[in-house]
C-alpha cells in the first residue's frame, strides 16, 4: 500500500453504484471523503467520463472472451494503455 496510498477524496458522478450503501460504507470505512458531481453535469467529471466512453468503445463485446484470463488481460491492457 505504500506505493498506492488511500486517497483522501473519491469523486464520481451520481450513478446508483456510487450512491449505494455498500460503496459509501466501504469508502468512509477507509476514511475517504466522497465527492459527487451535480445531477446532469457530466462535465464536472470529464476525465472519468472520457475514460469510460473510450473504454466501452474499445472493449466492444466482453462476452467474446473464451475465459476470465483473456478478459482480465484485455482489461489490464486497456487500463494501462
Amino acid at each position: 500500500m505504500d506505493n498506492y496510498p488511500i486517497p483522501e477524496i473519491i469523486h464520481s458522478d451520481q450513478g446508483s453504484e456510487y450512491d449505494s450503501t455498500a460503496y459509501t460504507d466501504l469508502a468512509t470505512g477507509f476514511g475517504i471523503r466522497i465527492s459527487m458531481s451535480n445531477k446532469g453535469s457530466p462535465w464536472e467529471n470529464g476525465y472519468q467520463e472520457s475514460f469510460y466512453s473510450h473504454f466501452k468503445l474499445e472493449g466492444e463485446d466482453l462476452n467474446r472472451f473464451t475465459g476470465i484470463g483473456k478478459l482480465l488481460e484485455h482489461l489490464y491492457t486497456q487500463i494501462w494503455y
